[in-house]
């Protein structure tokens, strides 16, 4: 049967065109990455030095990133496929959320369209491989998106649960969801329709939402008591202040103009359907406002905020704020769907499609012969894992239990251990403050293997310990997993002899 692009054959199919498109994306940006990336990202090697070790936080992020990768390699074990497989089902998940969030609004064709045009944004493909708290926050936006809307326009209070839920399950990815709930929060509140509504829920209800959050959300507080809010510590100091008003003023306005950078393929296709002279949807009031904060409130929240602190936003923490703004494009601009237009975006879309594919393939196998540096992809990290548990077991015969490193070296070791079942403990820099999972009496008692590479400092740890406790301080040079003329990776290397009764031999 001839394929046909009719208007009305595509709103009757809508969602199995959708299901096929879902299983499209989760398969190619699975299988390509995990066959053709021959080490792991760095942001996934930290999270599975997180996720060994299960703790209700990190000194970094929230615990969720850290958990899921830990799910996954008991499954996979060291596989792209875990870790790949992640990322793309996370936005998988972020496409759903838009599809069903947009019947509300317009017809299945539009929702569609809408859910396809993300495809168009680069947060949702080639940079969304890298499985770590930005790209889980895409499912978690979108999730609470969807959730806030079917509330707002249902009257369900099912929908209000499924919305705090999400947004604790969003403060567990990354505690930027705060921009979300801030923006939700002010359209609670400046539409009388809305606050009307959201306070009739009965009391009782509300204060056992209150009740069932503040239990899941306990431990993780309880965490950042204990630990002196480090993950915010940690957020201030990377933080860039602006110097002047100049760059009070430049930083969000670079940060905005990238995140519109990163929509241009999204941009083309979608102005594939607009005509001038088209009507657009009739909406309520409500359901235009109510779409303009899904679509837009995080960008605007955080210029303002920008602009007011002084501090710059780092690009990337845009992923998920661009979620809805394709379908608020299908719903508010004047569009036009006809069989034609429906055959030329089909394949525009596959082009850009395949073009977000061939663009990854060619960065990771081309990239080195095109004259530029290797990527941490190319990093011997199974083969570096491989070496170090040889010249460990070379100079103790115990087992390896503890690696002091960063955890881009340590976790690449750890990863990669020849028992998946049994893999070491990176101690993170040494540092007790940072890796409080860590029994430093056990690491004398068991010994350690202790990484640095290139021209890192000599890890502090080793200064204290006395000579007599440390075994060889060498290097070697490991190749790249790329054709390049760049110089070998120094990989230096010490090891802190186990206590003589925990000798095997």
């Amino acid at each position: 049967m001839a394929l046909t692009f009719s208007p009305a054959i595509v709103e009757k199919n809508a969602s199995r065109i959708f299901w096929v498109f879902i299983a499209l994306h989760v398969l190619c940006w699975t299988i390509l990455p995990a066959l053709t990336q021959p080490s792991v990202p760095l942001d996934v090697a930290e999270g599975f030095v997180w996720g060994r070790e299960m703790q209700w936080g990190y000194h970094k992020h929230p615990p969720l990133q850290a958990w899921l990768l830990q799910f996954v390699t008991h499954i996979t074990g060291s596989s792209g496929f875990g870790y790949f497989g992640l990322s793309a089902v996370t936005t998988a998940i972020g496409f759903w959320a838009v599809y069903r969030t947009g019947r509300l609004f317009t017809t299945k064709t539009k929702a569609l369209i809408a859910a396809l045009l993300c495809e168009g944004i680069v947060y949702f493909n080639f940079l969304a491989i890298e499985f770590n708290p930005n790209v889980l926050q895409i499912m978690t936006w979108a999730l609470a998106g969807y959730a806030f809307a079917h509330a707002v326009l249902r009257h369900k209070i099912k929908y209000w649960l499924l919305l705090s839920l999400c947004i604790t399950l969003g403060i567990y990815a990354k505690y930027s969801i705060a921009l979300l709930v801030l923006g939700l929060g002010l359209f609670i509140l400046l539409e009388k329709e809305v606050r009307s509504n959201f306070f009739k829920i009965p009391y009782p209800i509300l204060l056992g939402f209150v009740a069932l959050n503040a239990a899941l959300l306990y431990p993780h507080v309880r965490w950042l008591f204990q630990h002196d809010f480090y993950p915010f510590t940690y957020a201030l100091s990377r933080s860039v202040e602006a110097k002047d008003i100049w760059e009070r003023l430049i930083f969000p306005v670079r940060f905005t103009l990238t995140q519109i950078l990163d929509m241009l393929p999204m941009l083309g296709l979608a102005a594939l359907f607009y005509k001038s002279k088209q009507t657009p949807d009739a909406l309520p009031r409500l359901n235009k406002r109510l779409l303009c904060v899904l679509a837009f409130a995080p960008l605007i929240l955080n210029f303002i905020i920008s602009l007011f602190t002084g501090h710059k936003a780092l690009d990337m923490w845009g992923m998920p704020y661009l979620t809805f703004i394709p379908l608020w494009i299908m719903v508010i601009a004047p569009t036009e769907i006809s069989e034609k237009k429906l055959k030329i975006f089909a394949l525009a879309w596959s082009f850009v499609f395949l073009l977000g594919l061939t663009a990854f393939y060619v960065n990771v196998i081309y990239a080195t012969a095109l004259g530029y540096k290797p990527l941490r992809a190319h990093f011997p990290g199974q083969e570096l894992s491989r070496t170090m548990y040889e010249l460990w077991n070379k100079e103790t015969q115990a087992p390896l239990e503890y690696i002091i490193s960063d955890a881009w070296v340590g976790g690449n070791i750890a990863l990669y251990a020849p028992d998946i079942n049994h893999r070491p403990h990176v101690f993170i820099d040494g540092n007790p403050v940072i890796s409080r999972w860590i029994d430093e009496g056990d690491v004398l008692k068991k010994g350690a293997l202790v990484v640095w590479v290139n021209n890192g400092a000599r890890p502090e740890y080793l200064f204290k310990m006395d000579a007599k406790d440390i075994t060889h301080d060498q290097t070697i040079a490991l190749p790249w997993q790329t054709v390049t003329t760049a110089p070998r990776p120094q990989i230096h290397w010490a090891i802190i002899k186990p206590k003589k009764d925990f000798f095997i031999k």
